[in-house]
This record gives structure tokens, C-alpha cells and sequence, in this order.
């Protein structure tokens, strides 16, 4: 849960702002190292389809009345690009998500997050994240099951979008 503008109280995972010269996922590596204290080697910030460790989920633009820095008042406009990562077994055992930004820390499901009280930018970038698995999913049963059987699941599939 954060505690600095210019989100306070919301539940988001690690995150900050784009250095120049950083892609998304050089960006990505060094607020993991930052936030969390996992460290991504060099050859792994790329696009998870070029086989580093990162998937894109989506882009999403916010307006903000305020920020942290001065002048507050005059608020800031942000573009989000998230991305997701499947972390090992030890880097979940080493993580160490004590820092300044932050007043509370907890693994939740997906499916909490979606029927809580979050901040609507949180709940849309998990749904997009849980229609992205889905897709996976039906890209695998393209590959090893019948037409009906893949019918069967698209249809499953829009109807939940």
C-alpha cells in the first residue's frame, strides 16, 4: 500500500518512473532491484517473447491533481506501462519489500483484487493481466485439442470479456 503522491493508499505492486534512455523493461529491472531487491541480469530486461522476463500487459494514460514534488498543486499527468514477471521461488524467499513508499506489503489473489476496494487502475490492469493468461490457455488448447473443444473454450472466453 503506498504512502507518497500520487497515489497514496493504493495496493500496486512495485513501480516508478522511466529514466531516460531506459526501455520499459530496464526500467522494470531497476524498480524490482529498488522495490524489492531482486535483481534481473542484464540479458534478462527484454520482452519475455525474446526471452527475457517480462510480458507487457497494457498501456494506461492517468491525470493527477496533485504530486509529491513541488509544485504540488499543479498535479501530473502519467502513462503507465506495466508489465508482469514470474518470480522464483528464492528471489519470493529473498524479496525484501521494506522501503519508504510503502506502509503495507501482502501476496494477494487476482480474483480478490477484482471484487475488493482498489483503485480502478489496479483492478483493470489485473483483469487485462488474468485475459491475457486466458488467451495463453486457449492458444494451448488450439494446439492439443479438438476444434469443439476449442469452440467450446472461446466461446467461454468472450463471454468473459
Amino acid at each position: 500500500k503506498r504512502v507518497v503522491q500520487p497515489q497514496p493508499d493504493w495496493w500496486y505492486p512495485c513501480g516508478g518512473r522511466m529514466k531516460p534512455g531506459e526501455t520499459p523493461y530496464t526500467s522494470a529491472a531497476r524498480l524490482l532491484k529498488r522495490e524489492l531487491k531482486i535483481s534481473v541480469a542484464e540479458t534478462e530486461m527484454k520482452n519475455a517473447k525474446d526471452g527475457g522476463r517480462f510480458t507487457g500487459v497494457g498501456h494506461y494514460s492517468y491525470l493527477w491533481q496533485f504530486r509529491n514534488q513541488e509544485p504540488k498543486g499543479n498535479g501530473t499527468a502519467d502513462i503507465s506501462c506495466v508489465l508482469t514477471t514470474t518470480l522464483t521461488e528464492a528471489e519470493q524467499k529473498e524479496m525484501d519489500a521494506t522501503n519508504e513508499e510503502y506502509s503495507e506489503h501482502k501476496w494477494m489473489n487476482p480474483e480478490d483484487i477484482l471484487q475488493g476496494e482498489f483503485h480502478p487502475a489496479l483492478k483493470q490492469s489485473v483483469s487485462d493481466l488474468m485475459k491475457q493468461r486466458e488467451w495463453e490457455k486457449l492458444k494451448t488448447i488450439a494446439a492439443t485439442s479438438s476444434d469443439e473443444e476449442l469452440g467450446k473454450q472461446f466461446k467461454l472466453f468472450l463471454k468473459n470479456l
